[in-house]
C-alpha cells in the first residue's frame, strides 16, 4: 500500500472520529437537561398530563353570589358563608364541604415586579425567535404563554436530538416549566366563553382530585382572577361537577380591577365583611 493510500485511510479514520465524537457530545448535552427534569417522577408525572378543552354549559341561576365585582352561580341550593381575609380583597367561600378562596382580582396588562422580556435584544431575537416570541407571548398574554406550556410533551430523543438551538433552548424552558409546577398534577382543562378564558389544573402533590386551582381571565385581557377550590377531605363529590357551575357563570361586573382600593369598597358594598 502505497503512503498516499495510507494518509488518506488515515485522513478518513480522523474525520470519522471526529464525526462520531460530535455526535456523542450533541447527544450528551441534549440528554443532559431533559433527563435530569425527567428523573424526578413528580416532574415526569406532571408534565405526562395532556390539558384538554371543556365545553362549558348554559349557565342555570340557583344560588348567585355577588362578590362586588364579579358574580357567579354555586349550582348549589346550600347556604355558603363568604368573608374577606386580612387583605380585604381576597375572599374565603366555604359550606362545610367546599372551601373556595379568591385570590384579589388584578390587571394582568398593567407592569408588575416580574421579570419583563420586552427588552429582549434584536440580536437574541435573531438567534432565538422561536423562543423570544414565546417569552413575549408569556408576558403580554399569560394564559395563552400557560397554555403552550400545558400542551408541551416528553418528545422522543431522536426529536430532540435533530432540534436546532433555539427549538431545544425553547422545549428546555417548557418542559422544565410545566414539570415544576406542583398544580394539576391529575388533569388541565382550558375553557372559553364569550366574556373568559381560563385554565383549571385539578390535583396537587398529596392532595389528589379534591384540590383544583382556576385563572379566569376576561377576553380583553384588562381582568384576571384565581380561585382556589378544595373539597372535604371525605366528600366524594367530583370536583369537576363542582366546579361546572361556577366556570359557565362567573362573569366580571365592573369594567376594571385596576384599583385595589375600590374593589375592597365594591366587596363591602355587597355585605361581606
Amino acid at each position: 500500500m502505497s503512503n498516499r493510500n495510507k494518509l488518506i485511510i488515515i485522513a478518513v479514520a480522523v474525520v470519522a472520529c471526529g464525526m462520531v465524537l460530535c455526535v456523542g457530545i450533541r447527544a450528551t448535552l441534549r440528554s443532559y437537561g431533559p433527563n435530569k427534569i425527567l428523573k424526578r417522577p413528580e416532574f415526569r408525572e406532571r408534565i405526562s398530563v395532556r390539558p384538554k378543552q371543556i365545553t362549558l354549559s348554559t349557565p342555570t341561576k340557583v344560588h348567585s353570589v355577588n362578590l362586588g365585582y364579579a358574580s357567579f352561580d354555586t349550582g348549589s341550593k346550600g347556604p355558603i358563608s363568604i368573608q374577606t381575609s386580612e387583605s380585604g380583597a381576597s375572599l374565603i367561600l366555604t359550606n362545610g364541604k367546599v372551601y373556595m378562596a379568591f385570590l384579589p382580582p388584578f390587571c394582568p396588562k398593567e407592569p408588575t415586579n416580574t421579570v419583563s422580556f420586552s427588552g429582549i435584544s434584536a440580536h437574541e431575537k435573531h438567534i432565538h425567535p422561536h423562543t423570544s416570541a414565546f417569552l413575549e407571548t408569556f408576558e403580554s398574554d399569560s394564559i395563552a404563554g400557560q397554555m403552550i406550556v400545558e400542551e408541551t410533551e416528553i418528545l422522543p430523543f431522536t426529536k430532540a436530538f435533530f432540534m436546532n438551538g433555539d427549538d431545544f433552548l425553547l422545549y428546555s424552558i417548557k418542559l422544565r416549566q410545566k414539570g415544576s409546577d406542583g398544580i394539576g398534577n391529575k388533569e388541565v382543562q382550558f375553557f372559553e366563553s364569550n366574556d373568559l378564558k381560563g385554565i383549571v389544573r385539578i390535583g396537587r402533590r398529596n392532595v389528589g382530585r379534591q384540590f383544583a386551582h382556576v385563572s379566569f381571565v376576561s377576553q380583553d385581557g384588562k381582568k384576571a382572577v384565581g380561585l382556589i377550590l378544595s373539597l372535604d377531605e371525605g366528600s366524594t363529590n367530583e370536583i369537576s361537577k363542582v366546579l361546572a357551575p361556577i366556570l359557565s357563570s362567573f362573569h366580571f361586573t365592573v369594567d376594571s380591577v385596576s384599583n385595589r382600593e375600590r374593589i375592597k369598597a365594591l366587596i363591602r358594598e355587597a355585605g361581606i365583611d
